[in-house]
């Protein structure tokens, strides 16, 4: 009976734990916003639980050459527009403006290409039905970067009128 006890203890805490469910577009977009050039991050909350909380971080792995010619990789944090969502009902789009302190400005679709950069999004938050903090993670190779594209919407008013996500436009873009 004891050995049952901890078997069923052990199953259940091995499988209880929180799936994230922070669905990702297949696609990062590169377009303008606001007159400037921004790459944009779609996500989306796919738990049937409210998400609060939430905080992301996108970085970019680049290769670089040293002034002695040593070629090392080195990860930069790549600052979001807004990096945190006091409630995360829906989609939330990441977005990167590309300026002068950009990590990213002046870089064509070529180099980032040569260079093997890749992008990784991390995104936390908390489900506030489980009390639990959930993860996601995701990386954006350049072959993954439309440029000159936009996400087509996702969120509609119903007939209703609640608002209503599509998830299945979550990477559609135009």
């Amino acid at each position: 009976m004891t050995f049952t006890a901890i078997f069923i203890g052990i199953l259940f805490v091995r499988f209880s734990r929180p799936q994230a469910r922070i669905l990702f577009a297949d696609v990062a977009v590169i377009t303008l916003h606001n007159g400037l050039p921004t790459l944009m991050l779609r996500i989306a909350n796919g738990r049937l639980t409210l998400l609060t909380h939430a905080l992301a971080r996108l970085s970019v792995l680049t290769a670089e050459t040293s002034p002695e010619g040593s070629v090392f990789r080195q990860v930069q944090g790549l600052k979001l527009v807004r990096d945190d969502m006091p409630i995360f009902p829906l989609t939330w789009t990441l977005m990167h403006v590309i300026d002068e302190t950009s990590p990213l400005f002046g870089l064509e679709p070529e180099a980032l290409e040569a260079g093997k950069a890749r992008f990784f999004v991390s995104v936390q938050a908390q489900d506030s039905a489980m009390g639990a903090t959930v993860h996601g993670l995701n990386t954006f190779l350049p072959s993954q970067v439309a440029y000159g594209k936009r996400y087509s919407d996702a969120v509609m008013v119903g007939d209703s009128g609640r608002i209503i996500t599509d998830i299945s436009r979550l990477s559609l873009i135009e």
